[in-house]
C-alpha cells in the first residue's frame, strides 16, 4: 500500500492518503492555523468536529520537527 501525503482539503494542512483512500490528517501551525477565527476554533472546535466525524488526525506544531525531527517523523509514522 503506498501513502501519500497532500494538502487538498481546505479543513487540514496535510493528508494522509493509503491508494485512494484518507486514512487521516495532519494539522500544523502554518497557515490554516494562523487563519482560524480564534484559539478555541483551533484548538478546541476543530479537533471536537474531527472526533465526532471519526477523522484520525494528530497535531504537529513546527518547534517540535526542528526540535527533533526524528522524533516528528517516527510519531507521524505511528
Amino acid at each position: 500500500m503506498k501513502e501519500d501525503l497532500k494538502n487538498e482539503l481546505p479543513f487540514a494542512d496535510l493528508t494522509i492518503k493509503k491508494d485512494k483512500n484518507y486514512d487521516g490528517l495532519i494539522l500544523t501551525d502554518d497557515d490554516l492555523y494562523y487563519q482560524t477565527l480564534s484559539v478555541k476554533d483551533a484548538h478546541v472546535y476543530t479537533p471536537f468536529m474531527l472526533n465526532r466525524k471519526n477523522w484520525p488526525f494528530i497535531r504537529i506544531y513546527s518547534r517540535q520537527y526542528w526540535k527533533d525531527q526524528s522524533k516528528v517523523r517516527e510519531k507521524l509514522k505511528n
